[in-house]
């Protein structure tokens, strides 16, 4: 990714908080929005606390990031594909992510999530305009983990997938994917070699890790 993604990148924001984190005021995910705000880039933020509200974020992202890429389109967007980056801020357990209710969301159930709004938007270009390229990141203890949701899929959900395999801190989590986007979406750095300056950014080697669809069998396309 050798050119920037400023003016072709949305970024989703799906937050889970539990309710100690709600009591104590603490939204990663909505701190994280705020600096992509003052970043220039494009991002929506939903506060969801149970399935309902988890698969009604979903279909809203889906939606707004439609209507985006329309609005791209029609204003003569720079050429190339957009960039979709849907990130995922929860508790996490060993088969998915931990909601406000306690209710738990899949893997399984997120891969097909984000293969069925791959495939709403690809259908329409991401609203007529441009094709769009999924990056899925996981601000979740153990969220490494989520490389499963691609496992039994024809199709791979996303083109890179971050996480960590380790149990990850607010502090750390926000100042590593604040690096992340401003070195790919701002500087248009490659996200291999942005995943090691977001861990260099928190002060902690190896912290988050990434995964492709290639590197996973999957075929482009």
């Amino acid at each position: 990714m050798a050119k920037d993604f400023i003016d072709r990148a949305h970024v989703i924001i799906i937050e889970s908080p539990s309710p100690k984190d709600i009591l104590r005021n603490h939204r990663e995910g909505g701190a994280l929005a705020k600096m992509l705000d003052l970043a220039g880039v494009k991002s929506d933020y939903y506060e969801v606390v149970n399935g309902e509200m988890f698969d009604l974020g979903m279909d809203m992202a889906i939606d707004a990031i439609r209507v985006w890429g329309l609005a791209e389109h029609k204003e003569g967007a720079p050429e190339g594909k957009l960039l979709v980056v849907f990130h995922f801020a929860a508790h996490g357990g060993e088969n998915g992510i931990v909601l406000t209710s306690d209710e738990e969301v899949t893997w399984h159930a997120m891969g097909q999530e984000l293969l069925n709004a791959g495939n709403e938007l690809k259908r329409n270009r991401c609203g007529d305009g441009p094709a769009c390229l999924f990056l899925v990141c996981l601000s979740v203890c153990g969220g490494f983990r989520a490389k499963q949701m691609a496992d039994g899929l024809d199709t791979c959900p996303f083109i890179n997938l971050v996480g960590s395999d380790l149990d990850v801190n607010w502090s750390d989590s926000l100042t590593a994917f604040m690096a992340l986007y401003q070195n790919v979406i701002v500087k248009g750095k490659p996200i291999p070699n942005a995943v090691v300056d977001m861990n260099a950014a928190a002060g902690v080697p190896d912290l988050f890790k990434t995964v492709s669809y290639a590197d996973l069998g999957f075929r482009k396309g």
